[in-house]
């Protein structure tokens, strides 16, 4: 029942999420034709400001009027244009060749700039000549014509402008399409007053001259006009789009912080992000913090503005290459955002799993626990430290090597500084050194044959050999070869324990077995009576029965506590709920645990709490602790179960009063054919504690007992794996 509950949350979360990240990517999409239309409160007619398209349209009157002056360019155009205030005060005469240079210059790049300019449509007339320049695949000449009728041409064209000098150089504005005409001669009045270089160097007016500049509506080539376009609507959108962006983002992680956190921290690839190092959060937030910066300001707008098919349309053949001929463009465009989308959204859900992750646990612990830079410093820090802890500066051979160490650094330092000297006071330093290595290698040498001989002589069994003398460098050395002497002692002692040990086990042993085996004789030499009644008859064959189920029982607890023992056991690991575990073991023994009216109090979690454990091995651990505790515990008292739930380990103890006075040690109970009665009249193998000990520890656990008065108590703990 709680696993089914456990996947229905686990599924429930998942499919929010997915649902959540899904429809906001797809809505956002959506959203793209309306931030187009918000946008344009945001447009600007870029033919009523001062641009580069008014200025550049006002200075190529003047090189389309040379044209019509001088079709091979045979004087310069500050010939006939230049302006020059001799009489100003920044005026040098010296410069006035420079001046003229830089004019000619100036009109040459707006000349050469203006056959670039493709999108511009022109017609020009030399009223005193009637020369004409034209670019155009229209008659736009014929808005010259006040009374013409110009709808053909309004459809066709975004803007266009018709300029009239008469012959005093006075400029007339007659016509004007696609904006205000009032502030475009405003704007167009500012550029003229404008100089060319300094303040004293202007144009002279144009005389005689009518100009027509036209601009489609549809743009067939990429110049200055398109891409001045292009800002004003990107500008338009980028602004709406930031706002969107800003309020949806809002919206989603304000959406987020309802999505049930344990439910998704229960799903492995959730828990394992909620989990990365601290270090990637930051880097994976800083490309999460710059996929939302560009949305609004590269993406959105170059997909409303079409510039991402543009793109896809002029490398065609890398698609059909990817085999993405197959789909338009236009769809391709779609599935970049949607991906996008659901990698900026599905990157603040984590943020927001994640920011809860750390309230949940603490920021101290979350540190902790997830920062590399915390675990690096503290690692070098304590490896710092303990290596400090080595240098013990009471010792004589640490001090020597220290005091050495600073003698060798200051001399080579002087050395260094000292150059050309230094290398005469190497020699010496070197002969010296020598000096001092070979006398310490023959004090080691000699020290290193004293505490060879004393190894050798506690190798042939002598453990009271004397260890008085000081062995140099090596007197560490020594204090371990003491340890091993001691230990080898003990060795020794424990021989003789386990010696008396084994006497009294084979002692226990035949006794356990030969009860049951003599009864089994005895019965059947009974039975053989042909004198004896039916009753007892049957009354025999029941105590034949039950005897050679225990014998039975004997035996098998003999092999497995032999196998237990030598590690020979193979366990089948698997998920186990711990907490079920222990409920069916109760559930199982309940006739046994009634019967001494015994009184469980248990406190354990709700949710399950999985392990990597054998179940079965493990129920036998729980189902030998249980039986031990229905042979010894006081009637009618109570006996407390405790599943205890930490960071990472499970602590499962269990506690009872003994009904007998406890007259042995936590280590004795444990040991194998040792039971609770000294005089074994209750039945067992005396192998249920030993066995239930070494399952627990071959499955990497620990199994405690703790003995307080006639208090027992049973701890088992576990490590998550």
């Amino acid at each position: 029942m709680l696993d089914i509950k456990s996947k229905s949350s686990k599924l429930v979360a998942f499919l929010m999420v997915l649902f959540i990240i899904l429809t906001s990517s797809i809505g956002m999409l959506l959203s793209y034709p309306k931030i187009e239309k918000l946008s344009e409160q945001y447009r600007y007619n870029i033919y009523e400001v001062v641009t580069d398209i008014l200025r550049d349209i006002v200075i190529d009157n003047y090189c389309l009027y040379y044209k019509t002056i001088t079709k091979n360019n045979e004087m310069p155009y500050s010939e006939l244009f230049m302006d020059m205030n001799t009489n100003s005060s920044s005026y040098v005469e010296v410069e006035k060749n420079n001046y003229i240079e830089q004019f000619n210059d100036i009109l040459n790049e707006y000349s050469y700039q203006l056959e670039d300019t493709l999108n511009l449509e022109y017609y020009v007339l030399n009223k005193e000549n009637s020369i004409t320049e034209k670019r155009s695949s229209s008659e736009i000449e014929k808005l010259f014509d006040s009374n013409y009728n110009s709808k053909d041409i309004d459809e066709k064209y975004d803007f266009y402008i018709v300029f009239d000098y008469d012959d005093k150089g006075n400029l007339k504005i007659e016509k004007v399409y696609g904006a205000d005409k009032i502030k475009v001669e405003n704007q167009i009045r500012f550029i003229e007053k404008e100089k060319v270089i300094e303040d004293f160097v202007g144009l002279k007016p144009i005389k005689n001259a009518k100009f027509v500049y036209a601009i489609p509506k549809d743009l067939a080539y990429a110049d200055n006009i398109s891409d001045r376009k292009y800002e004003v609507e990107y500008s338009s959108i980028e602004q709406t789009a930031i706002l969107f962006v800003l309020l949806t983002l809002v919206f989603f992680i304000v959406i987020s912080f309802f999505i049930p956190y344990r439910g998704v921290k229960e799903i492995k690839i959730f828990n394992k992000i909620i989990n990365l190092p601290i270090e990637i959060v930051f880097i994976l937030g800083m490309i999460l913090f710059s996929l939302i910066i560009i949305s609004p300001t590269f993406l959105i707008p170059n997909t409303i503005a079409n510039k991402f098919e543009l793109f896809l349309n002029s490398n065609i053949i890398y698609l059909e290459i990817l085999n993405l001929d197959l789909i338009s463009t236009k769809t391709l465009v779609y599935f970049i955002n949607i991906f996008y989308w659901i990698a900026v959204f599905s990157g603040v859900v984590f943020s927001v799993l994640i920011f809860k992750h750390i309230l949940k646990s603490g920021i101290k612990n979350y540190i902790k626990n997830n920062c590399l830079t915390y675990k690096i410093f503290k690692y070098v820090y304590h490896k710092t430290k303990k290596f400090i802890k080595t240098l013990d500066l009471k010792d004589s051979n640490t001090k020597r090597i220290f005091l050495v160490s600073l003698i060798n650094f200051a001399v080579v330092s002087i050395m260094c500084i000292t150059w050309f000297i230094g290398l005469f006071g190497a020699l010496i330093y070197s002969v010296v050194v020598f000096v001092l290595l070979n006398n310490f290698y023959k004090q080691a040498s000699e020290d290193y044959n004293k505490l060879l001989d004393i190894t050798k002589e506690i190798a042939n069994g002598n453990l009271d050999v004397s260890l008085d003398e000081d062995m140099g460098i090596f007197s560490s050395y020594k204090a371990e070869i003491i340890n091993i002497k001691t230990g080898f002692k003990k060795a020794v002692e424990e021989e003789v324990k386990s010696q008396k040990m084994k006497t009294e086990l084979i002692s226990n042993v035949s006794h356990d077995l030969k009860t049951p085996l003599t009864s089994i004789i005895s019965y059947t030499d009974l039975l053989k009576n042909e004198d004896i009644t039916k009753e007892q008859q049957k009354e025999y064959i029941e105590i034949l029965d039950k005897k050679s189920k225990r014998l039975q029982t004997l035996i098998e607890d003999l092999f497995e506590a032999s196998k237990a023992s030598s590690g020979d056991i193979n366990f089948n690991i698997d998920d186990v709920d711990i907490v079920s575990l222990v409920k069916q073991t109760l559930v199982e023994l309940d006739d046994k645990i009634k019967e001494q009216s015994l009184i469980i109090k248990s406190n354990m979690p709700n949710d399950k709490l999985i392990l990597r454990l054998d179940s079965q091995r493990t129920f036998r651990v729980f189902e030998n602790i249980i039986v031990n505790i229905t042979k010894y515990a006081l009637e009618n008292s109570r006996v407390y179960i405790d599943i205890i739930d930490f960071e990472d380990k499970v602590e499962i103890s269990f506690r009872n009063i003994s009904k007998e006075e406890i007259d042995f040690t936590s280590t004795e109970i444990t040991e194998r054919f040792v039971r609770g009665d000294k005089s074994r009249n209750t039945e067992g193998s005396g192998l249920g504690l030993s066995i239930a000990k070494s399952f627990v520890e071959l499955q990497g656990g620990k199994f405690d007992i703790i003995i307080d008065g006639d208090l027992f108590k049973v701890i088992i703990i576990f490590d998550k794996k």
